[in-house]
């Protein structure tokens, strides 16, 4: 997987930031009010950039499982820090963050333990009061796509992965009629594509 990922961006240099990811964090901000304005971010599954640089955020730390996405990502925001790491390595990070943003990778998991594994190691790099956010691909009614190189869950299994691993879920989407590309090769949806799911969690309960 890693080498499939790794060729992907050899050979793309381009990065195009997600309305959706930055919108949901928007959201986010309106519906939590954090204690300090310095605010430290981690995005991970960063790809070639960061959705999240407009922000005016104390840190942005972006962490990609590709070398090559995290080459151009240094090329393309330098005044940015960067790490190549697995998302399922996220102990080996040694500081820990009021925000942290999913860039669309959670799919990319090979399992559904491996989601569960990497969401409660999301809660411990969160400080108390911290904030996830995520939009993934979930399983829809008419979907009759198999051979996917992703992990698609129903929407009812995201929510009990999140509460299981101590997450208060405070906003849950499932935009009608949204969907998500899972064949790259296509440009269009199809009615068959997985549905999109958006969630924003805390790790504990916050004062609006």
């Amino acid at each position: 997987m890693v080498n499939q990922f790794n060729q992907a961006h050899k050979e793309s240099d381009h990065f195009l930031k997600s309305q959706t990811l930055i919108d949901l964090v928007q959201k986010a901000l309106t519906l939590v009010k954090f204690e300090s304005d310095k605010i430290e971010v981690l995005e991970v599954g960063c790809g070639q950039g960061l959705n999240l640089a407009n922000f005016n955020f104390s840190q942005l730390l972006g962490i990609d499982i590709s070398e090559e996405a995290i080459y151009k990502a240094r090329q393309n925001f330098n005044n940015f820090e960067f790490q190549c790491l697995s998302s399922l390595k996220l102990d080996q990070i040694e500081r820990s963050f009021d925000l942290i943003l999913d860039a669309h990778q959670i799919h990319y998991l090979q399992s559904k333990d491996e989601i569960s594994q990497y969401i409660r190691n999301v809660f411990k790099r969160l400080n108390s009061g911290g904030v996830f956010c995520f939009e993934a691909m979930v399983k829809s009614k008419e979907m009759l796509l198999t051979d996917l190189s992703v992990t698609v869950l129903d929407y009812l299994e995201y929510e009990k992965i999140v509460t299981e691993a101590g997450f208060r879920i405070i906003y849950l989407m499932l935009p009608n009629g949204r969907k998500i590309i899972a064949d790259k090769k296509r440009r269009a949806a199809l009615s068959s594509d997985p549905d999109v799911l958006l969630v924003i969690a805390t790790k504990e309960d916050v004062a609006n």
